[in-house]
């Protein structure tokens, strides 16, 4: 009987330790399977970002492409810039108006579909809300474009869940856009691709003024903080604006003159040409007939004319 005991008592210890070790290894392949897992969510995550930061950029070029294509249709400026920027965001429209083959493809909806699509495939469910969409400036040179989204993204299995709010923000160069006020300035009979120009600080050296005859000559762009509109004071018609991101060209007169526009006879400064504004201008020796400067903000000092010979005001 003590025989008999002992082996029915080493049988059920080899079985419960085969069970143990069953059990260990399924638990074992179990936690393996959802770091597997949860390793594949984190590398869509991480394509999705950068998918989505993309869209945004996309959004940003479009959005502006589309407000400059509203204005050259009703030569007026944007008034109601946030209102229009979520409109195109979920639209593709402008007051009810539909911009086709320039914001559709890339709005909310059109974002929130293709991306459910691609979620399918990796067994993952993506829920995006919404929170705020924005352009602004904190430089001369860009427009920033800021999509802030409430985002969860699950398992479809539920073995993992991620919940953030997270901001995607991109920079798009305003070079190579047109000039809103060029448009409005002209009733949309010319208009002015935005150039920095390649001058910067050496405008005039001693008498020679042929970096400067360069700089009017072709409509360039320069920095003039605090006494010029930026880009976005442009699209929204802010033209008396003093930006910190404030930017301005001289007018070529001879080019509008060519286009049968009519000419001005004041400051070629292309903010103040385009307003009721006039103050005192001259013209300088070596520059053409119908060039003038002010000298409103030290605008002579900025570009280095002031100490060229004085001409009549």
């Amino acid at each position: 009987m003590d025989k008999r005991g002992i082996f029915f008592t080493l049988i059920t210890i080899i079985i419960l330790t085969i069970f143990i070790i069953t059990v260990s290894i399924t638990q074992f392949e179990h936690d393996d399977s959802i770091v597997t897992r949860v390793s594949t969510m984190e590398s869509f995550l991480s394509s999705l970002d950068k998918d989505l930061e993309r869209r945004t950029y996309i959004f940003g070029i479009r959005a502006i492409l589309a407000m400059d294509s509203e204005i050259l249709n009703k030569l007026q400026y944007i008034n109601n810039f946030d209102s229009v920027v979520n409109e195109l965001f979920f639209n593709a429209s402008i007051n009810g108006k539909l911009m086709v083959n320039i914001s559709t493809g890339i709005t909310y909806n059109d974002t929130l579909n293709e991306v459910n699509f691609f979620a399918k495939k990796f067994n993952v469910m993506v829920k995006m809300d919404h929170k705020n969409i924005t352009i602004s400036q904190d430089d001369p040179w860009h427009i920033v474009v800021n999509w802030t989204v409430n985002m969860t993204m699950e398992d479809i299995g539920k073995l993992a869940r991620w919940e953030r709010i997270h901001s995607y923000v991109v920079y798009v160069s305003i070079e190579n856009f047109e000039d809103p006020v060029y448009i409005v300035g002209t009733n949309g009979s010319y208009t002015n691709i935005i150039k920095k120009t390649p001058y910067e600080g050496n405008y005039v050296t001693g008498s020679d003024i042929s970096n400067f005859s360069k700089h009017v000559n072709n409509s360039y762009y320069a920095n003039f903080s605090n006494a010029a509109p930026s880009f976005l004071d442009r699209i929204k018609g802010n033209i008396g604006a003093n930006s910190p991101y404030g930017i301005e060209s001289f007018v070529n007169l001879l080019e509008l003159s060519q286009q049968g526009i009519s000419t001005k006879d004041k400051t070629t400064v292309d903010h103040i040409y385009f307003s009721t504004s006039s103050p005192c201008a001259r013209n300088l020796p070596g520059m053409p007939y119908w060039f003038k400067i002010d000298n409103q903000n030290s605008r002579e000092t900025r570009y280095n004319t002031a100490s060229l010979p004085p001409g009549p005001c």
